[in-house]
């Protein structure tokens, strides 16, 4: 990836929080998309109806061979491209005409309605007028879906033609808008920035700080539904020059940053990170194919749409012996011997008994020495586990706790059990009966197990699941919204 040209920012941080993405490279492969070519730069895609927009800078039509810079770079236009079938591509096309000019069209974002469009383009592309360094500056240009037709594109309030300023991003609700800038005041190369929606009107840029920005470069943001911000840096310590780093917001501001594992970072640079709302597949750009190509990730771990909650194996039931009457004398009482050493007096009795065998006993007992006067009655109990698939872990948790979670308490007598997959519903997953975790964002997880098993008398691999809610404070005790 070239840092000079102008849809690339060049966008580092000192994180301490291990990665939401544990076991990453055994639970999510990676694929270089079919129509992404080896010869040009695709990057940067973004969701867009049934398909991707993304920039490229593959040579089609008039255009071919333009270039806007000293060191003789192709532009980079807006693509489309649909998906017929969840391996099978259309074949990529202009975005939209009137998008088009003798300019860099980059990075872009559309609104949740997807009526509006904001993307990054140059000021001056092709003129003579240069900055120092060799670029032309850039900002984000906005137009919107009237009558089926792109509008002109008008530039940002914030466009400042002595910087750059690019890489758009709207939050998933449309009232924040995330972008990168060199602007005057940052901490490093290039910082993130946000502005609120205030009024119908965007509020001035609001720079995301320095547990976010650094003194490198900090570019590609992207808001996922969940709350976490992910972007790109070329801050030391990652696996490349170009790394995908998340972030998560707290009362306090922001978590420090976490570098992705691979297969998501590399030795190359890797960036430009969308992922669905369960984080079980997305896109992200990667230069591990000599160009900069757009890379599919894909979660291999099973999940389930419906799990059944997750019921606690404990039975509580109301005991008395109905040939029984009140005792006459007040120095003899009736006394439960409940087995495994619970010992309840009265005549009738409560008690939450787990799967297991005991043996009951009624007895007679003097209150005053203890001594059993009498037998009443012995009866057996068997108590079954719930047929179900079980969790076991705790209620409620902390942030940066690690949890065991347990399902050797499964009950499945009809299915031999081959695997156990857990997905604890922040995109990440492990196998095996025990699991390990740590929640990095306050908030309610549902957090399944899913068994898979051949049945007994069948040759069909089934799949069970089970599913329990999990409560996730912040350091105040508190669930952020």
């Amino acid at each position: 990836m070239n840092t000079g040209k102008p849809y690339r920012l060049i966008c580092s941080l000192v994180f301490s929080v291990l990665s939401g993405f544990s076991g990453a490279q055994e639970n999510y492969v990676v694929e270089r998309l079919p129509f992404s070519s080896r010869i040009f730069n695709d990057f940067a895609p973004v969701y867009y109806g049934n398909g991707i927009v993304f920039c490229s800078d593959r040579r089609t039509g008039i255009f071919q061979g333009y270039v806007a810079n000293e060191n003789n770079e192709a532009q980079s236009e807006l693509f489309f491209v649909s998906r017929t079938d969840k391996s099978e591509w259309g074949k990529p096309q202009y975005f939209d005409e009137t998008l088009r000019s003798l300019k860099f069209e980059g990075p872009a974002t559309f609104s949740p309605d997807g009526k509006q469009i904001y993307f990054t383009r140059n000021y001056d592309a092709g003129e003579k007028k240069k900055r120092k360094k060799g670029n032309p500056n850039y900002g984000i240009f906005i137009s919107s879906l009237e009558n089926g037709h792109w509008t002109t594109p008008e530039p940002f309030p914030y466009n400042n033609p002595e910087h750059k300023i690019g890489h758009p991003c709207l939050s998933p609700d449309g009232t924040k808008l995330y972008f990168a800038s060199d602007e005057a005041g940052g901490f490093g190369g290039s910082d993130l920035y946000v502005c609120y929606l205030e009024n119908g009107q965007w509020g001035r840029p609001r720079n995301l700080g320095p547990i976010i920005n650094g003194p490198f470069h900090e570019m590609f943001p992207y808001v996922h539904s969940s709350g976490r911000l992910y972007f790109t840096s070329d801050r030391p310590g990652g696996a490349g020059q170009l790394d995908i780093y998340f972030t998560v917001p707290v009362k306090t501001g922001w978590l420090p940053p976490i570098c992705l594992p691979a297969p998501f970072n590399s030795p190359d640079d890797d960036f430009s990170f969308i992922a669905r709302e369960d984080l079980s597949s997305g896109y992200f750009t990667s230069s591990r194919s000599r160009t900069d190509n757009i890379f599919e990730f894909r979660s291999v771990l099973p999940r389930l749409d419906s799990c059944k909650e997750v019921e606690e194996n404990r039975f509580t039931y109301e005991i008395f012996e109905p040939g029984t009457r009140d005792l006459d004398t007040l120095t003899y009482e009736y006394e439960w011997d409940l087995d495994q050493g619970v010992i309840m007096r009265g005549r009738v009795v409560e008690h939450t008994f787990t799967p297991g065998d005991y043996l009951l006993k009624l007895n007679v007992v003097d209150t005053l020495t203890g001594a059993i006067m009498a037998n009443v009655a012995t009866y057996p109990l068997h108590i079954e586990k719930l047929e179900q698939v079980h969790i076991a872990a705790p209620d409620t948790v902390y942030t940066g706790e690690e949890i065991l979670f347990n399902g050797e308490d499964t009950y499945l007598p009809e299915m031999i059990i081959d695997e156990y997959y857990w997905n604890f519903g922040d995109g990440t997953g492990t196998t095996g009966i025990e699991a390990r975790h740590v929640f990095l964002v306050p908030g309610v997880y549902r957090v399944q197990l899913i068994v898979e098993s051949r049945a007994t008398h069948a040759e069909n691999r089934v799949r069970v699941c089970g599913m329990k809610k999990i409560v996730v404070l912040y350091n105040s005790g508190e669930v952020l919204p």
